[in-house]
């Protein structure tokens, strides 16, 4: 190869390096985003219980900071107690079965952020066979129980529990007595428990984020229905933010979107949507 053949080709060579250099930062490519639920890694209950046999606590807690830091808010759709965070929550309770928080804290969790009414069950019925009369689990446990899975008779076990406890709410009486009639196509009264659960909660923002949506979508939407049918004094003109609704098209609405609330009651053969006049109720996401 001559001289001059060498230069060119070294020439061709860095302009080809550059040049690739330049679009490679002016090219956008698009992001790869790998679902929490493809990517986490779970292990067999066993593995752990067999490799850190006199360190089960101390594997519990790193766990335990693992899955919060990598929490995500990824619904839940498969009813197989399958969900990464479930089986997480499930590994770090079987390696410290006195892990309350991992109770309380990961049944809210996966029934609220993630819809995984299943796992979340399951969470609460475990933690409640270790700590029979905590408040948190039976209040909240008996929320799932009667809002979401309809399953009325575990949900007035749960209450009647803490019917009598210092914290109790001032409705839980009229709350027991409307589950025993199985009538929970209330919105009032879903207001009022997911009230309580906001107030009974103060660690997690997404929690409490989620919660409030959800009390906006319902006081909305009774709101809405009285001032679009009705129409009087006994209709609340402020959303739950204090917001007054203002009249679009002849009609009421509010000044943020929202999406109306999902109530399930129980029915032969299964579960229904609850429908609440002109409205069919569908949880916020």
């Amino acid at each position: 190869m001559t001289k001059k053949s060498l230069f060119f080709s070294i020439a061709l060579t860095c302009f080809f390096f550059v040049t690739s250099a330049v679009l490679n930062k002016q090219i956008s490519k698009p992001p790869i985003k790998i679902e929490k639920q493809m990517s986490a890694i779970n292990f067999q209950d066993s593995f752990y219980r067999l490799l850190f046999a006199g360190y089960k606590r101390m594997v519990a807690d790193l766990l335990w900071i693992a899955t919060l830091l990598e929490s995500d808010l990824s619904h839940y759709k498969k009813k197989d107690l399958n969900n990464w965070m479930f089986l997480r929550f499930k590994s770090i309770t079987d390696l410290d079965p006195k892990f309350l928080h991992a109770y309380s804290f990961g049944g809210q969790y996966l029934n609220i952020i993630k819809d995984d009414v299943e796992g979340a069950a399951y969470l609460f019925d475990k933690g409640l066979s270790y700590y029979p009369n905590n408040y948190s689990l039976n209040f909240n446990g008996g929320y799932l129980y009667a809002f979401e899975l309809a399953e009325y008779d575990r949900a007035v076990k749960l209450y009647e529990r803490i019917r009598h406890h210092p914290s109790a709410p001032k409705f839980i009486d009229s709350l027991i007595a409307k589950l025993k009639y199985e009538e929970t196509g209330d919105l009032k009264t879903t207001f009022n428990v997911l009230k309580e659960m906001l107030k009974n909660e103060s660690r997690d923002t997404l929690l409490i984020e989620k919660l409030k949506k959800d009390l906006y979508s319902i006081k909305a939407t009774i709101d809405l229905e009285c001032l679009n049918t009705i129409n009087d004094s006994s209709c609340s003109r402020l959303d739950y933010k204090g917001q007054p609704y203002v009249l679009r098209d002849d009609e009421f609405t509010t000044q943020e979107p929202f999406s109306p609330y999902k109530l399930y009651t129980k029915k032969k053969g299964g579960l229904k949507i609850v429908p609440h006049s002109f409205l069919i109720f569908k949880k916020l996401s």
